[in-house]
């Protein structure tokens, strides 16, 4: 733990430290799941030792323990736990996630459990399991690991455990390649990169959504890290070879899985986290989403819009979740307005009669209609959406409205029913139904999600939803798994559960999946833009590398859910046809995103691929059911193929996959060379194997394996897909469903009916499984059963020698419930020609077989024993129509179709012999052909290549017969196909290379004949990386966007197509672009790359400037900014700027738009480049010394400190202010970094005067300039720059007490730099104080120097300028002036037809900019369009959005004066430009001014104005101004306007002026600030001036301080008595009476010093209490304050500088004071149940899950849960928030630690208020507590915050926060709520009260004794002994814990005593008596001035206040005795509590 932390002095501490200022931090005390003190790394083993399959080993001298535990053999558990725990699962990220990542605990009797062995081998010690044995090193604690005699895995670093991250370092070989990770978007081949285990959030390439802390490497070993903390895997990307990955947690725990095939792997992964889910069958089939419940439509009035089910256009009006349908007063909709959409064509808001054309319904017709299989559909899939329309109208959260619990629940249970009507309606078409989360699936949850807008009808119970509604699928968006992790895997497995548990198998769809996902979902990869290659291209990685990572069940919105377009669209419904899931996400972008609607031909291609893959579904099904325990579905090509090509494991087969062991798909994921139809080629399909041939599905074409094809034709119609020779692919006949075959679902699956494609070829054969595709039992929790299931083992076999083709189906082995084995087969068999004779069998039955017809004719046939020999198959089997596709035959080569009779397949094997059997062609021949001529391979230039790629091109031989090249590039063939027109390309493109990589290529050419000779070798390089002299970038934006899209878009080094880059909104002009480098560089030039139609946005001129620091800036354009456009190489247009000449180097680069297309901002790209060969620095590392800061940099400052440009050395030095001289300003970037750097924070504020002591001097005489600081804040450094001329000699240069810890690096050269500040990590100034004094001596008579300016900086090197000018006070205004109203002025709302009422939001119903900020922003320019209507995006504008409409400016705060009103027009010839309006005036006594309508002449910013003073002679104010805007030039659907001017006449006068903070009497040398308060406050001048009646003694500096002044007073030389001065302060304004406007007072000026400051110190710390502090801050806070007492008793005696050293030293102390070590002994609630609770509460919230927001989650020991005020309710958010917790029994508490919440700064506490007591209405305050922090988050919040008071006793204790930061939401939103994780409270249980019986009777026994001639020694004991007794009876009275039961039980004992040993002269000694009980502590005593002993048998003498202090070695009896026999005195003091 952490402890004695500095206190950070902030306010005042008071009396008994009622105020407690701190910045106190303590680790987590007994937090849950602590890491142990243990950080670093294993040095050595010291033993290991076996327990069964348990290894527990002692790392680094038992410093450390670690455990083995062998599960199977080749998976073992390795967990090294500093804490000695070894938990059993990863910590979740709260308490309430269940989900686990395994799926069994360790000893759970799934494993077999097999026995360790151990072995000592002297220098290691080794441990064997099976065939794995495990290796650590004892010397260095570096573990190997061995599957047999093979090293699979090896440590090259010590395992690391940090603080907070844990690291294993392995080897990595040069063939070895790494896979998992999760979905890495883009990528699936790790090696040589690093891949983040963490959600990004970013779901295009590059980003990460669904991670998973599982990798596996091709060496034969796994890894998973059993943690839900995030985390980086990094294969060799920084060192080569080396593997290392890291997580952010404090234990290192992994699963590792040792087996030498990837399946193995995988296998090995499944049994620890759990086997993939099996998916329903219609999963696989297309899934449908959508938002069908919130909306309203109308027909499109402008042919723009959706096209729904009947082909017409329609505007959709809403989506958006903010969206609310306008219902009437009667709860309808008006049918004028539109008609609402709904799942099933009705709703209770509207009577119209087109409900049903805009309901899901419809969408379920439309996919009938247009034959389309669909398997399922989600009809919510959008925010505000619901799936019902009762209680649309109801906003909650509930607890806002009068709505109750009854109602709500009524309304969900009709939702449910609407939900179940539509279900049944979908499943009668044999669609499955599901629903998307927007929010928790729980009907408490749903109630609080943030985002609740309409009302009830949201409103989630998911049980019913299932068990009512009947869905089965459930879409998670981050809503209900927020960012993964244990949140992500809890939510899918929630889902899951509720599910399955009805008894249906799920289907679970999600996002941010994590390891242990594959249990419970499949994974989709989020919300994408279509439209482009890109969206296709990265997804194919992306699904290879996340079927890799253990889920096969992966999926993606087709064509994405923005943008799109048909032809992408098409391509990407043909490849993902061979994947698992297709969700397609309609309705969001900018084409439909159905498979239909596209355009007939782009239809009738997505029909006829979706068609196959509902036909191929049994293969589908087979391989999705083989991945639940094998391999996954979509498998890399080395899952096939391990033995093959390196190609399989790289990137160079990234772009193709195996689904499943029968077919390879090619995607089309780029434009080659794409016609205007998107026909196009496919390049780089590799193809593996040598000895395998490969058969194009399209064509029959046959390939040789081992060759990679280039120039494969790829028509719009066909993917590249080709079947392994010998495939076995079970199909279905035609079907759009799975569900069974009805009246309704005339489409539907008929399983009898089966069919087998063969493509003969060897010896091969295929299982087949099949179940009813929906069955699930979980009863037995881990032991998932799918039901019953039917397995079918397939053969085929070549007899070649016969030539036959023997194909079996052999019995079907099992059944379940609905399975039907009477089944009518049909054998589809790939040929070459028509066999010469069939048999076939049924079981032993020979079949007697007819010929068909027709293929027609064979089809129709139902009774089997039929074939038919189709010569020339047409596979475009099911387009409709007559266009271009449909009449397109793809034909292919011949098939054999034989139809079996039907049979009892589980009794009867079914063999077709095929005689006369050939399925050969005749392939070129494959051998060397010495004959034929070799090509050449031709020069390259630089235009043959490119970075990337190299175009390799060669001559053409003089050959007959040419069918292409083989291209050997860097030894890997390419083949190069010929085009489609026969001609040959004698060039290839070699792409995605690494930059300036070189690449060594022969050639050779091909016939029939065979090949030629390889061609001379030659090898080439790819150009230089483009990017290397492009500094990675941070871009910020000023101005507003368009669309979203930022900055970051600028600089993402990629060319963006269209309009997808970096676009501002419109009011780009003067705005500015700011590119933060991260280090300083030498700049070369800029590139900027417009858009490529140079549409809006494109720049023409544009300032651009250099900064070093991002606030000091050089232009570089000034004398020309002309963005001058030119075409590179590439046919990008680019515009080049020349940086060079600014000099030096340079960080940051600004970019402001001076004039542009539209007024927008757009860019694809800029790109700033520095000087080719240079590197970066980082400011504060000057020039010419070596990289980092250090000493070195230092020695240069103080080398060349204070030197200018004139100086040879000037290029030593960075000048970052740009002032021509090095400068304090300059060194600071140095010294805030030196000795390990500045821990403070803070930006610098204040201000400096500077201070001249004489106005004239005499030559030679001296004078000096104080630097004064004013209310300074976080000052690190100041200094300034002084240009002395001829005039002036320095004299000297001195700090002050506030500066003794500065470095002075002050010089006087041509110039004076005065230069002081921290190095390192040093105290900050705060307060107003002298810092430094210069002495000058003049040369000769005049005017002494002022100086100008002076600088502060912070620790941040922020920079305040202070300048003393007194500047010119503004001229007075005539009394009444002209001016204008602001937009503040108006509350401002729009109406119009469509919407006669606005509550607020119709402005973002309207306009596109979404406010009325346009309309304020004094920009008249009529180039300005920041107000119009929105814009039509491609669905044209929602019909609702028309003229007329009236903007209602009505004034807040009642009626005010207005003369004019000037709304200016657009351009002319602009959209929207507006010719007709009217405007009317409403007066404050309701009569109104009406202009009637006003035609507007067309002409660039019209001004249409109302008079408003020319037609109002009363004189009224005005209440509202109506302008409605009648017509414009573009139709009623677009509107413009420029800017609104609200004109009235301003009253200038003034009332009163007052002085405010002025003293009344000053000390010489005093400086104060003073001001004065001109009334009344809304005084439009209300500036003053004051003066002095004496300025020799008083004198009134004024500072012009931004658009106000500033005045301070110094005290100059001490008044007479009686004469003070007067200080006068005037109003520039006169009255209303036009008279002047003063006030003045009177200031006495006093010698000697002030120590006012001094004394407030003094005042404020005189009882500070020692017991919460360490004795050593303790001791120097009492040495520094007694030594400021002393001084302040003579205060004649004192100087200036004596009291600013005594205040300083005392402040210095006084923040030096550290709070003591909390008694973690004393912890309270040491449990989540320790009964300490949250009985009162300010608020508090459901934040983002139910988990979260809760007040008692403090209490819960779950550091990543936490309470959050409420941020939802404005009437209950602000300062302060409280808790009030009960503590379950009354404590002495002294401390309370919190730990601020974990992840988010948002509402972090600065300033909490403590009360403590023993009821809850006794509390009182135990102090005020601070905490160091930003402007608007806690400083080192990972760690606990400690507050520390002296013991106060009581039970309840109230938490009140009264000062928060806004966190993430920045300063502004301080004090708006607080968050805290956890809170603990430390004290001790109280003493009991005393049993005094004893002792009252021993008083009342014997008290009244008489003195009968006793001793006086006996007599004087009982006398003393009495007296202790009385003594102490009364102080029980008053306190029953005044004194310990020992002590009391003592008195009563000693008074007894005394009275037995009374004895008289001749009575014999009485003794002393035994010590009852020698073992026991004895007492000390007390030496008569009030000081003791307690270490022993102690003894003391005299009479007085001494005090018995209890010791700890003698027992109080004795020492009592040995007192009354000495006589001595008896004195108890009253105990301090618990002291």
């Amino acid at each position: 733990m952490k402890k004695g932390k500095r206190i950070k002095r902030w306010g005042s501490l008071a009396l008994a430290f009622a105020t407690v200022a701190g910045g106190i931090t303590v680790s987590s005390p007994q937090s849950a799941n602590a890491a142990g003190d243990f950080a670093g790394e294993l040095t050595s083993v010291d033993s290991a030792k076996a327990d069964g399959n348990i290894v527990n080993i002692s790392f680094n001298g038992g410093e450390v323990q670690g455990r083995v535990t062998f599960l199977e053999n080749g998976i073992f558990r390795y967990n090294v736990d500093p804490t000695g725990e070894f938990e059993q699962y990863a910590k979740p990220n709260s308490s309430s996630h269940v989900a686990r990542i395994q799926q069994q605990p360790d000893d759970s009797e799934e494993y077999t459990k097999p026995e360790a062995e151990v072995n000592d081998k002297g220098d290691t010690i080794e441990i064997t399991n099976g065939t794995v044995t495990i290796v650590f090193d004892k010397d260095t604690a570096l573990m190997s690991v061995k599957n047999g005699e093979n090293v699979v895995l090896e440590e090259t670093s010590a395992l690391e455990i940090g603080d907070g991250s844990t690291v294993q370092t392995l080897a990595a070989a040069d063939n070895e390649y790494f896979y998992g990770g999760g979905t890495q978007n883009g990528r699936f081949s790790h090696k040589g990169d690093t891949i983040r285990i963490a959600n990004t959030n970013s779901w295009v390439d590059g980003g990460v959504s669904s991670p998973n802390p599982f990798y596996w490497s091709t060496d034969g070993y796994g890894v998973m890290r059993n943690t839900f903390k995030q985390g980086s895997y990094d294969f060799g990307s920084t060192e080569a070879n080396t593997v290392k990955t890291t997580h952010n947690e404090q234990e290192f725990d992994a699963y590792y899985f040792i087996d030498p095939t990837p399946a193995g792997i995988l296998n090995d992964y499944f049994k620890v986290t759990g086997n993939p889910a099996l998916l329903p069958e219609y999963a696989f089939y297309l899934g449908h989403l959508n938002c069908y419940n919130r909306d309203l439509w109308n027909p499109s009035s402008t042919g723009s819009g959706w096209t729904l089910e009947d082909g017409n256009k329609y505007t959709e009006t809403g989506g958006d979740p903010a969206y609310k349908l306008p219902i009437d007063e009667t709860g309808k909709v008006p049918t004028d307005l539109g008609t609402p959409e709904s799942l099933n064509g009705t709703s209770p808001l509207s009577d119209s009669d087109t409900l049903y054309k805009y309901s899901a319904r419809a969408v379920i017709d439309g996919h009938v209609e247009n034959d389309f299989p669909l398997g399922w559909f989600l009809p919510n899939d959008g925010y505000g959406c619901g799936y019902g329309q009762n209680g649309y109208y109801v906003n909650y959260p509930l607890s806002q409205t009068n709505v109750g619990w009854d109602t709500a629940i009524e309304a969900s249970k009709l939702n449910v029913e609407n939900l179940a009507e539509f279900t049944a309606y979908a499943n009668s078409y044999g669609i499955d139904t599901g629903l998307w989360t927007q929010s928790g699936l729980d009907f408490s949850g749903s109630e609080n999600d943030s985002m609740g807008y309409h009302g009830l009808q949201t409103l989630r119970d998911f049980n019913s939803e299932v068990n009512i509604g009947g869905i089965t699928s459930l879409k998670t968006d981050v809503a209900w798994v927020g960012s993964g992790y244990s949140f992500g895997l809890n939510g899918v497995k929630t889902a899951y559960d509720t599910i399955a548990e009805a008894g249906t198998r799920p289907n679970v769809v999600s996002l941010d999946g994590w390891a242990g996902t594959q249990r419970y979902a499949g994974i989709w990869t989020g919300d994408q833009s279509g439209g482009e290659w890109e969206y296709i291209r990265f997804h194919i990685p992306t699904y290879i590398g996340q079927s890799l990572s253990g889920n096969p069940n992966i999926g993606s919105d087709m064509d994405g859910i923005y943008g799109g377009s048909n032809l992408m669209a098409t391509r990407d419904f043909q490849w993902k046809s061979f994947t698992p899931l297709m969700l397609d996400m309609d309705g969001w972008g900018s084409i439909p995103k159905k498979p239909y609607g596209h355009g007939e031909d782009y239809d009738n291609i997505i029909r006829n691929y979706l068609k196959l893959k509902a036909q191929m579904m049994p293969y589908i099904y087979t391989i999705a059911e083989e991945a639940t325990d094998g391999k996954p579905m979509i498998r890399a090509m080395f899952l096939e193929f391990p033995d093959d090509s390196s190609a399989a494991y790289t990137e160079a087969s990234q772009y193709q996959y195996m689904w499943g062991e029968n077919l390879l798909v090619a995607p089309v994921y780029e434009d080659v060379q794409a016609d205007e139809n998107g026909n196009d080629v496919r390049n780089g399909i590799y193809l593996p194997d040598e000895d395998q041939i490969w058969i194009d599905y399209w064509s029959g074409q046959q390939y040789r394996g081992g060759q990679i094809l280039n120039n494969y034709d790829a028509p719009v119609w066909k993917l590249p897909l080709f079947v392994k020779s010998g495939a076995i692919i079970p199909m279905y006949e035609e079907n759009n469903n799975p569900g069974a075959v009805t009246e309704t679902n005339e489409k539907g699956l008929d399983k009898t009916k089966r069919i087998i494609e063969f493509w003969p070829d060897g010896e091969t054969d295929f299982d087949l499984y099949e179940d009813d595709g929906r069955s699930i039992d979980v009863s037995k929790g881990s032991e998932v059963s799918y039901g019953g299931s039917v397995t079918t083992h397939i053969t085929s076999s070549v007899d070649e020698e016969a030539g036959t083709a023997t194909l079996t189906i052999e019995p079907s082995k099992g059944e379940y419930t609905g399975y039907d084995s009477d089944r009518l087969t049909t054998f589809v068999v790939n040929v070459s020609a028509k066999p010469t004779g069939l048999t076939a069998t049924n079981g032993d039955t020979p079949l007697e077989l007819t010929e068909a017809e027709s293929l027609e004719d064979f089809n129709a046939n139902e009774d089997g024993n039929v074939y038919f020999f189709d010569e020339s198959p047409n596979l475009n089997k099911y387009s409709q129509g007559e266009g271009t596709f449909a009449s397109t035959e793809i034909t292919t080569t011949p098939k054999l179709y034989v139809k079996f009779a039907r049979t009892d397949v589980n009794e009867d094997a079914q063999t077709l012999v095929v005689g006369g059997f050939d399925n050969s062609q005749v392939l070129d021949k494959n051998e060397l052909n010495e004959s034929l001529p070799a090509p050449a391979l031709t020069d390259l230039t630089e235009d043959d290549m490119t970075p990337t790629s190299i175009n390799v091109q060669w001559t053409e031989p003089e050959v007959e017969g040419i069918k292409g090249y083989d291209i050997s590039v860097d030894g890997e063939i390419n083949t190069i196909l010929p085009n489609s027109d026969g001609t040959v390309p004698t060039s290839y493109l070699h792409e995605n290379l690494d930059y300036n990589s070189s690449h060594t290529y022969m050639v050779r050419v091909r016939t029939a004949e065979g090949y030629s000779k390889w061609s001379e070798a030659k090898t080439f390089t790819s150009l230089e990386d483009p990017w290397r002299n492009v500094p990675d970038v941070t871009a910020t934006w000023s101005g507003e966007l368009y669309n979203n899209q930022g900055p970051e878009r600028a600089c993402d080094h990629e060319l963006q197509t269209g309009d997808s880059g970096f676009h501002s909104d419109g009011n780009a002009i003067g705005e500015e672009l700011i590119y933060d480098l991260g280090q300083l560089y030498s700049l070369d030039k800029l590139e900027y790359y417009p858009r490529t139609d140079e549409g809006n946005g494109t720049v023409r001129k544009m300032d651009i400037s250099v900064s070093r620091d991002g606030v000091h800036w050089q232009s570089v354009n000034a004398e020309d900014n002309t963005m001058s456009l030119t075409t590179d190489s590439d046919d990008n247009k680019v515009a080049t700027v020349d940086l060079t000449a600014a000099s030096g180097t340079w960080r940051y680069v600004k970019m402001i738009p001076r004039e542009s297309v539209g007024g927008f901002f757009s860019a694809r790209e800029i790109i700033v480049y520095k000087t080719d060969g240079t590197n970066g620095t980082e400011l504060g590392d000057m020039p010419g010394t070596s990289a980092g800061i250090d000493d070195n940099d230092f020695q240069t400052i103080n080398t060349y400190k204070g030197i200018d440009t004139s100086s040879s050395s000037w290029g030593q030095i960075t000048d970052v202010n740009l002032n021509g001289v090095f400068d304090i300003y300059d060194y600071s970037f140095t010294l805030t970094k030196l000795d390990g750097g500045t821990t403070k924070t803070g930006k610098a504020a204040g201000n400096i005067l500077m201070l001249t002591n004489k106005d004239t001097v005499e030559a030679g005489e001296e004078f000096t300039i104080d630097l004064y600081g004013v209310d300074l804040e976080n000052v690190n450094a100041f200094g300034a720059v002084v240009d002395l001329g001829d005039k002036y000699d320095v004299v000297s240069i001195e700090g002050s007490a506030y500066t003794a810890g500065m470095t002075d690096l002050s010089v006087a050269s041509k110039y004076l730099t005065v230069s002081f500040g921290n190095r390192g990590d040093k105290a900050l100034i705060n307060g107003s104080h002298t810092l430094a004094t210069i002495t000058l001596k003049a040369k000769e008579a005049g005017d002494t120097l002022k100086l100008a300016e002076a600088m502060l900086i912070g620790p941040d090197n922020s920079l305040v300028i202070c300048t003393n000018e007194a500047g010119e006070i503004p001229e007075v205004p005539p009394a009444t002036t002209t001016t204008k109203y602001v937009q503040s002025d108006f509350n401002i709302s729009m109406t119009n037809e469509a919407h006669p009422t606005d509550d607020g939001t119709n402005v973002t119903t309207f306009i596109q900019q979404n406010s009325y900020d346009g309309l304020f922003n004094g920009v008249t320019d009529s180039s300005d369009r920041s107000f119009e209507f929105i814009w039509d995006m491609g669905q044209g504008v929602p019909d609702d959005v028309k003229l007329p409409v009236t903007i209602h400016f009505a004034f807040n705060g009642g009626a005010k004066p207005l003369s004019e009103v000037n709304v200016y027009d657009s351009y002319a010839k602009s959209n929207g430009f507006v010719t007709k309006y009217e405007a009317v005036v409403i007066f404050e006594d309701g009569t109104k001014y009406e202009t009637g309508e006003v035609d507007v002449e067309k002409t660039d910013g019209a001004v249409m104005t109302v008079d408003v003073a020319g037609n109002n002679p009363d004189g009224k104010n005005v209440k509202q101004v109506d302008f409605t805007v009648l017509e414009s030039s573009t139709g009623e659907q677009a509107m413009t306007l420029t800017e609104a001017e609200f004109i009235y006449e301003q009253s200038n006068t003034v009332d009163i002026i007052e002085f405010t903070d002025a003293p009344s009497e000053m000390f010489i040398g005093d400086i104060v600030e003073i001001s004065a308060a001109v009334s009344p406050e809304d005084a439009p001048y209300r500036y003053y001036d004051i003066t002095s009646s004496d300025p020799d003694k008083v004198e009134v500096i004024r500072i012009a301080d931004g658009d106000n002044f500033k005045f301070y007073l110094k005290a100059k030389e001490a008044t007479e008595e009686d004469k003070p001065v007067t200080l006068t302060a005037k109003a520039g304004a006169k009255d209303a009476e036009g008279n002047a406007v003063t006030a003045e007072i009177e200031i006495t000026v006093n010698e000697g010093v002030n120590t006012e400051g001094l004394q407030a110190l003094v005042d404020e710390y005189n009882n500070v209490s020692k017991d919460i502090y360490t004795q050593d801050s303790y001791d120097n806070f009492k040495e520094a304050y007694d030594k400021a007492v002393e001084l302040l008793r003579n205060p004649a005696e004192l100087t200036k500088n004596d009291v600013e050293n005594a205040e300083k030293a005392l402040s210095d102390a006084i923040d030096g004071l550290t709070f003591r070590e909390i008694d973690e002994d004393t912890l309270i609630n040491t449990s989540a149940d320790s009964g300490v609770t949250v009985i009162d509460k300010s608020s508090d919230c459901v934040d983002a899950s139910p988990d979260n927001g809760l007040a008692e989650k403090v209490l819960d020991y779950d550091e990543d849960t936490y309470w959050h005020s409420t941020w939802t309710d404005p009437s209950l958010m602000g300062m302060p928030q409280y808790l009030t917790f009960d503590l379950g029994d009354t404590y002495e508490l002294s401390d309370i630690t919190f730990l601020p919440r974990v992840g988010s700064s948002n509402g972090d506490i600065f300033e909490v208020e403590v009360f403590v007591g023993e009821t809850q209405d006794s509390m009182t305050s135990v102090g005020t507590f601070k905490f160091d922090h930003s402007e608007k988050e806690l400083l080192d919040r990972d760690e606990w915050k400690q507050i520390t008071f002296a013991p106060v006793e009581g039970r309840y204790v109230k938490f009140n926060v009264v000062h928060a930061g806004g966190g993430t939401n920045g300063a502004a939103q301080n004090d708006q709520y607080a968050t805290m994780s956890e809170i603990r409270f430390y004290g001790t249980t109280p003493a009991a009260p005393v049993d005094i019986t004893a002792l009252q009777e021993a008083v009342e026994a014997y008290g009244s004794v008489t003195n009968d001639g006793y001793t006086d020694t006996t007599w004087a004991a009982y006398v003393n002994a009495l007296a202790t007794a009385q003594n102490m009876l009364a102080a029980l009275q008053n306190d029953p814990t005044a004194y310990t039961q020992e002590e009391v039980n003592a008195a009563a004992d000693a008074l007894e005593a005394a009275v037995n040993n009374l004895a008289k002269p001749e009575d014999p000694d009485p003794g002393i008596p035994e010590n009852p009980d020698p073992d026991k502590p004895g007492t000390g005593t007390g030496d008569g001035s009030g000081s003791g002993s307690g270490s022993g048998t102690g003894s003391g003498s005299g009479s007085g206040n001494g005090a018995v202090s209890t010791g700890d070695s003698t027992n109080i009896y004795v020492i009592l005795m040995m007192l009354i026999l000495s006589g001595g005195a008896i004195v108890f003091t009253r105990r301090k509590k618990n002291s």
